[in-house]
């Protein structure tokens, strides 16, 4: 099954594709000013693209959810529904959960890397960036390659 996870937020969202413990996709988006298009749109592309079915969503915290982001959510739920994909909601409460080794960005970054290797020269740009433009696809990696090996577990 090809699981597509996504990490939203309101500036940034990170979106991550994978099918047979396989990535397919790991991209971060940039939400500009109120156009929330570019999000939709290429959340369809790869709905379309990969035949996805399974989504899940790393929300953040309760308490640090704007309008802006509950909007973009609406249109993102309301976008899953028509194409009849599978929605999951999960914070990083669930994520530390399931793995507790993983306590921090940091960790959680070298988890993503461990998982997909293919994710080292990112890896290694975000550790020497001074603003983190890339946690939110980690984060998403990270869930959706959680879900994939629960789905895949017997």
């Amino acid at each position: 099954m090809v699981v597509l996870g996504i990490s939203l937020g309101s500036r940034t969202t990170g979106i991550a594709v994978i099918k047979d413990k396989e990535l397919l996709v790991a991209r971060s988006l940039t939400l500009r000013k109120k156009d929330t298009t570019n999000h939709c749109s290429t959340l369809q592309n790869c709905i379309q693209q990969y035949k996805i079915m399974m989504v899940v969503i790393k929300m953040p915290p309760v308490t640090h959810i704007s309008e802006r982001l509950k909007e973009l959510l609406a249109q993102c739920l309301a976008l899953f529904q028509y194409h009849g994909c599978m929605v999951e909601v999960q914070d990083t409460k669930t994520i530390k959960a399931v793995m507790p080794d993983i306590r921090n960005k940091p960790d959680l970054i070298a988890f993503a890397t461990q998982c997909y290797p293919d994710l080292v020269p990112l890896e290694a740009k975000e550790r020497t960036n001074k603003q983190k433009y890339h946690e939110k696809m980690f984060e998403a990696v990270v869930i959706a390659h959680l879900k994939s090996q629960e789905r895949s577990s017997p």
